[in-house]
């Protein structure tokens, strides 16, 4: 005996909705997170370090890679010596009255890095994930980028600086440049590239204390991170030799210490 012919239209109607509400939900399980989304994520080399010491074309790619990622970091410590000279003070993050963090250094310094008009699509009183500026963390600029990692989240970045009361930025007070750097802009560290990528429009660096044993920020690049220091230079931070003690002088602006030889 046949089923009623509206039945089996019922069931194949049935059994497609339940294959496509499994497909969405097996999309959801792989990538819960999308595109430009909130989410702080692990830095992966783009190039395999260990590889490319016994791969000549691995190894020039590695090369091409840093050459880039120096680039970039260049262009972004000049931008910071711009707005110094056009504020008074160095960037960083904005604060609403309330002491809330809104955006994130990297948006201060937009329109010195030939992005005006993009900055002045943010809402400046609005944190970075408003339902409005959470729109343009996918407009990601280039020169956040770092050649050096893939990352999966578009829209995050890992040129970060260090925060915290014993570093230059996270003080709470205006920043005078280059007076509030008195051991000297040659020997103090701007900016890094940090193993944790991050939504560029967040107010999220790398954490630092004096007291306390510092983040394993150079495990995706060998051990080898570029660093731009506030003189403009950008250098490679070998910490396969810089002692600790020695990385934390050159973090901390106003400790009096002299860097040591293995700097």
């Amino acid at each position: 005996m046949h089923a009623p012919r509206f039945l089996t239209h019922l069931s194949v109607a049935l059994a497609a909705s339940l294959v496509l509400a499994a497909a969405v939900f097996a999309e959801d399980e792989v990538d819960p997170e999308p595109q430009g989304g909130t989410r702080d994520e692990a830095a992966v080399p783009s190039v395999d370090l260990d590889k490319s010491k016994k791969d000549n074309k691995l190894a020039r790619q590695a090369d091409l890679d840093q050459k880039g990622s120096q680039r970039n970091l260049t262009k972004i410590a000049a931008a910071v010596h711009k707005y110094a000279d056009a504020k008074g003070f160095l960037p960083d993050d904005s604060w609403s009255k309330a002491n809330k963090p809104l955006l994130s250094w990297r948006v201060a310094i937009l329109p010195y890095v030939g992005q005006k008009a993009l900055y002045e699509k943010f809402k400046l009183d609005e944190p970075w994930d408003s339902a409005h500026n959470r729109k343009l963390v996918t407009k990601m600029p280039d020169v956040f980028r770092s050649p050096r990692v893939k990352l999966r989240g578009k829209g995050h970045t890992v040129y970060q600086v260090f925060r915290g009361t014993d570093a230059v930025f996270g003080r709470g007070q205006p920043l005078l440049f280059p007076a509030s750097i008195p051991d000297g802009t040659s020997n103090t560290i701007m900016a890094v590239e940090s193993s944790t990528a991050v939504p560029w429009t967040k107010p999220g660096d790398i954490p630092f204390n004096r007291n306390n044993a510092l983040p394993a920020f150079g495990k995706a690049y060998g051990q080898r991170p570029l660093a731009a220091l506030f003189d403009g230079s950008v250098r490679v931070l070998d910490l396969n030799v810089i002692k600790p003690d020695t990385l934390k002088n050159a973090i901390d602006p106003s400790d009096g210490m002299v860097l040591r030889n293995d700097w």
